[in-house]
């Protein structure tokens, strides 16, 4: 049931957390799992697609932004979202839906255009780096702690991304 105005939702105490995201429940492994299923076969058909017709990057890409926005608009009507509600209600929210969304497109423009250069494998690893990048971007952008463990990670992250792409100035050194 949607109510209109400002949803606020209530910080989770620790015994919410445990009943949504406890050792008995698998909902965010599971959809984890999903995610990277789904992002794995939709990498394998936007380079298939590219191997086998004269489809380019940008049109498969506004193929998958029509149907994403058509099931987007079906989903909100049918949550009871009034149409005039849908690009968010005051201007601050339709600032930052059209900022996410060009930097969605960009993301996904340049995504799906490695896809379509560079080995498939390639292209995936590259694509494994956006939590790094995140993680980053969060620090910088947002004040998010960063401890010198994860720090380390990324950094090993990045370095074995390297190792596995074998950039020609690297493959040289070794």
């Amino acid at each position: 049931h949607y109510r209109q105005g400002r949803v606020r939702h209530p910080p989770m105490s620790h015994a919410t957390d445990r009943r949504c995201c406890g050792s008995r429940s698998f909902l965010p492994l599971a959809s984890v799992v999903a995610s990277s299923l789904g992002f794995s076969l939709q990498a394998l058909l936007v380079k298939t697609i590219t191997l086998e017709s004269d489809l380019g990057s940008f049109e498969i890409i506004a193929v998958r932004g029509t149907i994403q926005a058509g099931l987007c608009c079906a989903l909100l009507a049918a949550t009871g979202v009034p149409a005039r509600e849908w690009l968010g209600t005051l201007p601050v929210q339709r600032r930052m839906l059209v900022l996410r969304s060009l930097l969605g497109f960009l993301g996904i423009s340049g995504g799906f255009m490695a896809i379509s250069i560079l080995p498939l494998g390639d292209a995936s690893t590259l694509a494994q780096t956006s939590a790094v990048w995140a993680s980053a971007m969060a620090w910088c952008c947002l004040g998010e702690r960063w401890h010198a463990p994860e720090a380390a990670c990324a950094l090993g992250a990045l370095c074995g991304v390297a190792l596995i792409l074998r950039p020609a100035p690297l493959v040289h050194l070794l």
